[in-house]
């Protein structure tokens, strides 16, 4: 097995955390807010495309409600600690 793909893969992985830090590293909490907002959208994204509907089917609706107040109490942890 040829190990170059491998090895790319981990170059990128080590210049990217530098890459980041020169173009974001003076950015406005603002940007860094939005980029944080944009992640984690996308995370739900994933969370509700793959995960919610096997959740529905095994659990039933109260589901919905469930994941909701599990957001809720997350945020006001993050909230809480700083």
């Amino acid at each position: 097995m040829d190990p170059r793909p491998v090895d790319r893969c981990g170059a990128g992985l080590r210049r990217g955390p530098g890459l980041g830090y020169l173009l974001l590293g003076g950015a406005s909490p603002l940007v860094i807010a939005a980029i944080q907002a944009f992640a984690a959208g996308a995370i739900i994204t994933m969370l509700a495309d793959t995960m919610m509907p096997e959740a529905f089917e095994h659990g039933g609706n109260s589901v919905g409600v469930i994941i909701a107040l599990g957001f809720t109490l997350a945020f006001l942890l993050s909230e809480a600690s700083g």
